[in-house]
């Protein structure tokens, strides 16, 4: 393949799911519509589900595909070309930066998102025996909501008529299985694909061809500082959701006739653009509800390594206080009603949230007010455009309508087992992932001391 300088090389970054094909079939024929121009680019990199033939199970590929331009006797029209196939995401997004040389870069993604990472799911109809929920105990589930497990592949063969389900999947150390409560059961295999290991492909990326100028992140909980800051040397501004996030995404359609124009604007003009177009699409389409329980922010992330050092400051305050520790945890837990991840689930705390609460309320254990002014005017420059629904303000009048949101959040689990995938990933996260806010900053030792005062010990045994 000929390498061309194009204005704009847009990839789409896509894992197929089975429940949500329709959606992304409808994303995909919206972006074949509209088309590349004249000047511009568009790959596929495709994480593909093949369908299951007989006993054989449901396989993934990952392709490779162009968007080209094709006739007939009525019209023109574009549509996605396969080029190349692979086995591994990792060597696709690298071959497709290498082939195609272009101006600016947005990059696309659209998956399930676990906080730390995004959540690939291969359905594969295996049927086994239905378990109760009284055969298994908390340190061998996990609970994610009424009708789901989280089974951990560590506890797989422990469990009678689990054994041949995990030599048949072969798990991983990534992997694990959503057993559905049913007397007979499909079981969905996921893979995440950690955030630090996205980070460490564009850094390659970066080192070739500079800076993605927008990466647009239609995945749960992106917006996780973690992530911002490992991803802050290779990408110019992040746009993605603190909270919940819906498969349909963003306006595709209308992003990419504004850049198949001569002249676009500036990144913070788009990314601003890019929110706005969010919220007015989900407006049309009579998403009211979601719309107010969702925080949708484009962040740059130029700062974030400024944020990180003041974070650290006070972590380490905190740390110094043991017995004020878990005291402060539960003042920010009733100070805000709402948390970033939903009613009820308090997994993730609004990080502006956290740093002015505990200011305000910890006074005495040695905190420089220096990194409070800091912090506030970074976080001027920061947040670009936010969408926040009206849900997070309710009777709220000490958390977010006092303060705010910062656009980004941070893992704060809650009382009680883990539950949600975000709490499992973590876990696993911690326990097998070592990235460089982990090596550099002491927010891991924190939420580790904070789990075992509140007797998550053995949960976070499971992956360990």
């Amino acid at each position: 393949m000929n390498v061309i300088n194009f204005d704009w090389l847009m990839v789409f970054f896509v894992h197929e799911i089975t429940m949500y094909r329709k959606i992304l079939n409808k994303i995909l024929d919206s972006i074949e519509r509209v088309g590349n121009g004249q000047r511009n680019c568009i790959r596929l990199v495709f994480d593909k589900l093949e369908e299951s033939n007989g006993k054989q199970k449901a396989k993934r590929v990952i392709i490779v595909y162009e968007l080209e331009k094709g006739s007939d006797d009525l019209k023109e029209f574009y549509e996605f070309r396969e080029i190349k196939t692979f086995s591994d995401w990792r060597t696709a997004i690298l071959y497709v930066f290498d082939n195609v040389d272009a101006k600016r870069k947005a990059f696309f993604t659209w998956s399930h998102g676990a906080a730390f990472g995004i959540n690939v799911s291969d359905l594969v109809q295996n049927k086994i025996e239905g378990f109760t929920q009284q055969e298994f105990t908390e340190d061998q589930i996990v609970e994610v909501r009424n009708d789901q497990w989280y089974l951990p592949q560590s506890r797989l063969p422990e469990i009678s008529g689990f054994l041949k389900l995990s030599e048949d999947f072969n798990l991983g150390p990534d992997e694990y299985l959503v057993l559905p409560r049913d007397k007979e059961i499909n079981c969905e295999k996921l893979v995440l694909i950690w955030m630090s290991d996205l980070a460490d492909v564009l850094s390659k990326v970066t080192k070739k061809c500079g800076k993605i100028d927008l990466m647009i992140m239609t995945n749960c909980n992106m917006m996780l500082f973690e992530n911002g800051y490992m991803l802050r040397n290779n990408v110019d501004i992040l746009i993605g959701s603190e909270s919940k996030m819906w498969a349909l995404g963003y306006d595709y359609e209308k992003l990419i006739i504004e850049l198949n124009k001569p002249s676009q604007p500036d990144n913070e003009v788009l990314a601003k653009m890019i929110v706005k177009d969010y919220v007015d699409k989900h407006r049309r389409l009579g998403h009211n509800k979601y719309l107010a329980r969702t925080s949708m922010f484009a962040c740059r992330l130029s700062e974030t390594e400024k944020i990180a050092e003041i974070l650290d400051s006070v972590t380490k305050s905190l740390l110094r206080q043991n017995s004020l520790m878990k005291d402060m945890v539960e003042l920010v837990r009733k100070v805000y009603l709402n948390s970033v991840s939903g009613v009820g689930t308090y997994f993730l705390v609004d990080l502006g949230l956290w740093i002015e609460t505990i200011f305000a309320n910890l006074k005495s254990i040695g905190l420089d007010q220096n990194d409070l002014k800091q912090f506030r005017d970074i976080y001027e420059k920061i947040p670009l455009e936010q969408h926040v629904g009206a849900g997070y303000f309710a009777d709220d009048q000490n958390g977010h309508k006092k303060y705010g949101h910062s656009g980004f959040s941070l893992f704060l689990p809650t009382d009680g087992l883990f539950m949600e995938t975000r709490k499992y990933a973590w876990c696993a996260y911690s326990a097998q992932v070592q990235t460089v806010f982990k090596n550099e900053f002491m927010w891991d030792e924190f939420i580790l001391k904070l789990t075992a005062n509140e007797g998550f010990t053995d949960q976070l045994q499971v992956v360990s």
